[in-house]
């Protein structure tokens, strides 16, 4: 029984996304259409630890680690403003980052 109780919790995890967004350009804020979210700070390989925001009952939240001031903004169902701010973990982006140095 155990397993089945495993597979079924993973398949809801996965079809659960949390949006990833960034600040790479530098504006004063980002406005998200979610209210939990990653930040990653900058673009890989300068990015900060991925953090989870919760802003909770809050409209607004400020990364610790970047300080990026983000607004929610329900208009946007779970896109940000600017754009360009969204960050698709293993895509295009991650590849810029160098591969990590193999430890022997």
């Amino acid at each position: 029984m155990l397993p089945a109780i495993s597979l079924t919790w993973g398949r809801v995890m996965a079809a659960h996304s949390i949006p990833h967004f960034h600040n790479q350009p530098g504006v004063p804020l980002v406005r998200v259409g979610a209210k939990e979210f990653m930040c990653v700070g900058a673009l890989p390989p300068f990015d900060h630890p991925h953090i989870f925001i919760d802003m909770g009952a809050d409209s607004d939240a400020i990364c610790p680690y970047c300080s990026t001031h983000y607004v929610y903004d329900e208009i946007l169902h779970g896109g940000c403003e600017p754009a360009e701010c969204v960050f698709e973990p293993g895509g295009d982006a991650e590849s810029l980052a160098e591969p990590e140095a193999a430890h022997g």
